[in-house]
């Protein structure tokens, strides 16, 4: 679990804004299984546990901000350095 918000949050790192909840699914899902793209139900189950539990999560904390109703995710200038030094126990 820990690892999909680690790759969740080198994604956002390189983002310049916003973003959305399919296209980060679908770059999640692709370097979890080392590939360049992945099938639309590889990326669609990667999307749910981002939605239910991942990215509701890390909202909680106040690491990023997430819209369920929309899926958008907006990273605020998030890096895994700034979390790690802010929440020291954050998994």
């Amino acid at each position: 679990m820990a690892e999909r918000r680690r790759l969740l949050l080198d994604v956002l790192a390189e983002e310049s804004g916003p973003a959305g909840l399919g296209e980060l699914a679908a770059t999640i899902a692709a370097r979890e299984d080392g590939t360049d793209a992945v099938d639309e139900a590889t990326a669609e189950r990667v999307a749910v546990t981002l939605h239910h539990v991942h990215l509701p999560k890390m909202g909680e904390l106040g690491i990023l901000d997430y819209d369920p109703e929309s899926h958008r995710i907006d990273p605020d200038g998030v890096t895994i350095e700034a979390v790690r030094n802010r929440y020291t126990d954050y998994q």
